[in-house]
């Protein structure tokens, strides 16, 4: 994407081919199809332009002279640059802290602007000297392997006072799955689908994850009134801590641990999810500014087809899919109430809750002349997934 820097002069005599860089400016939006081709990005000045990237990774050879001071540079280490114990010293603030190794020595994970990273560093004389959630550090120290990302031990630690939490990354679906962000401070906004003492199950807008706990990961606490959150729209905020299996050294794909975790609740579940009025398949179609991928809706129509975990439902002349865990069959008009995932080309609920009406006999077939099948939405053929 072209970048345009209204006061870059300064810049002529820095050699920004193959750097990797981080620009913020002001995106100049074109509504012609033509001209979105020219779409750019306008910049002030080069105080906007952070260089946070080597010249040429791939030729450079690090050794301990160098000088690490960004969590980013740290993270793109290589395992064998990693074992040298190249010196590094980073200023960023406090997400997460805990014992480690059975209080042999302490952990913690630091972000700056680029990033997070973890940093270990010795047993404090007292609890009180442990560094706390939301203070800013210098810290000086060498490169060691870390659990997932390199990390740094510390030797040396300098509070500069407090500082407000980092501006949170909000993954995608990708970066949810592979482990990328593991240190970094994240939100994730979803439906708590399931909630038990070790974890919580969340419907975001493209599948469900896990959040589990252990003693240095506990889950966010819940409201002290006792009421069940399952079925609330939530927003949880947390240092991301990937899990994975330390045999084979792969992500477990969906499941995550978060550090200090914050929960908010955007939208309680309601107490009868059937009180919302009943829309048609066909509404949802519809253009709507007030609609999300989490909105709750009710539909109702008839199921032509059923197998574990899966119905084919009519509503009059559209069909849709509702995947559930109920692998019950019902051969009557049902109606689910959950939130609805409303894609490019196809539609689908996610339906939790059911209630089957009367029953009703058949709907009528449609005739369709013999031509090659298309995908898309209509009839009792529409489908969706996640």
């Amino acid at each position: 994407m072209p970048v345009t820097v209204v006061d870059g002069l300064d810049l002529f005599s820095t050699n920004l081919v193959h750097r990797q860089i981080r620009v913020t400016g002001i995106l100049e939006f074109l509504r012609n199809p033509e001209e979105k081709k020219l779409t750019r990005i306008i910049v002030p000045s080069s105080k906007q332009i952070d260089i946070i990237g080597p010249q040429n990774k791939g030729d450079q050879k690090l050794s301990t002279n160098d000088l690490l001071t960004t969590a980013a540079r740290v993270r793109q280490l290589k395992p064998n640059e990693v074992a040298l114990g190249i010196p590094v010293r980073i200023q960023g603030v406090v997400i997460g802290a805990w014992p480690n190794d059975n209080f042999n020595n302490y952990k913690l994970v630091l972000c700056d602007s680029t990033g997070g990273i973890s940093v270990h560093f010795g047993v404090p004389q007292a609890w009180a000297d442990q560094p706390q959630i939301g203070e800013l550090l210098d810290i000086e120290g060498v490169t060691i392997p870390g659990q997932f990302v390199p990390a740094i031990h510390a030797g040396k630690i300098t509070r500069l006072g407090n500082a407000p939490m980092p501006e949170p990354i909000r993954p995608t679906w990708d970066e949810l799955m592979n482990g990328s962000l593991d240190c970094n401070y994240v939100e994730i906004q979803g439906v708590l689908a399931a909630v038990s003492t070790n974890g919580m199950t969340l419907l975001t807008r493209d599948g469900k994850v896990t959040l589990d706990q252990t003693d240095a990961h506990p889950l966010p606490q819940m409201p002290a009134s006792g009421r069940s959150l399952v079925g609330s729209e939530v927003r949880l905020r947390g240092g991301f801590s990937s899990e994975w299996d330390s045999a084979a050294r792969q992500v477990i794909k969906g499941r995550f641990y978060l550090i200090n975790t914050l929960m908010r609740v955007e939208n309680p579940g309601p107490l009868d999810p059937f009180s919302n009025p009943k829309i048609t398949i066909g509404d949802l179609l519809w253009f709507n500014a007030h609609a999300n991928a989490l909105q709750r809706v009710k539909v109702a129509g008839q199921i032509i087809f059923a197998r574990p975990g899966e119905y084919f439902v009519l509503d009059h002349n559209v069909g849709f899919r509702i995947l559930t865990a109920d692998p019950g069959v019902r051969w009557s008009p049902t109606e689910f109430c959950r939130p609805a995932f409303l894609g490019a080309r196809v539609l689908g609920i996610d339906g939790r809750q059911e209630r089957g009406c009367r029953a009703s006999v058949y709907p009528r077939p449609e005739k369709r002349r013999q031509t090659p099948r298309t995908t898309g939405t209509g009839g009792a053929l529409s489908a969706a997934g996640f």
